[in-house]
């Protein structure tokens, strides 16, 4: 590959794969690529509430599949 920053590259393959890739800049750090599926911009409340919902939504599905997985799998004992 040509002679680009870990970042960038990481950043060139995240835009083929989802369309879209975010670099963060922080002062005196090194810019780093994160995953544009974890990203949530939002510019009002609307949608900030649209997101709490669908996070709280997924806590209580993942709370839901450890309790049946944890039923599920107990050893018997005898």
């Amino acid at each position: 590959m040509e002679n680009k920053p870990e970042w960038h590259q990481q950043a060139e393959k995240m835009a083929e794969l989802y369309g879209t890739s975010f670099v963060i800049f922080r002062n005196g750090k090194e810019p780093e690529c994160v995953d544009p599926t974890k990203v949530v911009l939002s510019f009002d409340a609307e949608s900030k509430r649209r997101f709490d919902e669908f996070r709280e939504t997924v806590r209580q599905e993942h709370e839901m599949g450890t309790r049946i997985t944890s039923h599920r799998f107990i050893p018997k004992v005898r």
